[in-house]
């Protein structure tokens, strides 16, 4: 609506502002990016689990989310934590479930967060967010490098880029510290829960998700996050 009066209307006004302003001063991660057939050197900075031998308590362990974002090419601009556990319903999944064809990309999503130590664009070690899907076969090279290892923090690893969108493959494997490592003691993690994730109330979550909401013109084109492996990976 254009004009507004009340004082409940005035009060809703005071709030939506008060939330842009602390979204605008929140602090703004540095995300971990590959391009197609890029390799980078990188540290993780969280643990896997609280037991490993290398668990730092300040700086914790991954994060694991249930999330929804919208559907269209700008859909991950209003991506935001499944309410249906904390409130016991969510705007998105309700829209998935009234549709499953069309809403298809609302369904919900279970990603994965983690802090990594790589060499940033000014040739300094900094804290960056890594992000995959948990159906991603990276999931299982981190899980297999940790039951080698122990842990997968300590020692540097290289990270391979394959593909592009959704279909892309990233795979690791440790290199040598005395040839790829680098320093990372003065580097501190993101805080995951307030960087790498959003939590909407579901009142809001409407209005949320449709500012980046464009439904696809082929409904019957669904998304895969699945990437191919036709091809070895060549390193």
């Amino acid at each position: 609506m254009s004009t507004f009066k009340g004082l409940a209307a005035l009060n809703a006004k005071r709030e939506e502002v008060a939330e842009r302003q602390e979204a605008a001063n929140a602090p703004r991660a540095n995300w971990f990016k590959l391009k197609n057939n890029e390799t980078k050197i990188v540290y993780f900075l969280n643990e896997l689990d609280e037991e490993a031998p290398n668990y730092n308590p300040e700086y914790g362990t991954y994060l694991g989310a249930v999330e929804h974002q919208a559907p269209g090419p700008k859909g991950f601009m209003s991506r935001a934590l499944d309410t249906q556990e904390s409130e016991g319903r969510d705007w998105a999944q309700e829209m998935y479930e009234s549709d499953r064809k069309k809403y298809a990309d609302f369904r919900p999503r279970e990603n994965f967060y983690i802090n990594v130590a790589v060499i940033g664009d000014d040739g300094e070690p900094e804290a960056q967010i890594l992000s995959r899907s948990m159906a991603n076969s990276f999931i299982e090279d981190l899980a297999e490098l940790y039951d080698d290892e122990g842990t997968i923090t300590g020692f540097p690893v290289a990270i391979k880029r394959r593909g592009v969108g959704l279909k892309s493959e990233w795979r690791m494997k440790k290199v040598d510290p005395d040839k790829e490592g680098f320093d990372i003691s003065g580097v501190q993690p993101w805080d995951l829960s307030k960087t790498a994730v959003r939590s909407v109330p579901y009142a809001k979550q409407k209005e949320y998700y449709e500012r980046n909401m464009v439904l696809p013109e082929d409904e019957d084109e669904k998304p895969s996050e699945q990437a191919s492996e036709d091809v070895p990976f060549d390193w």
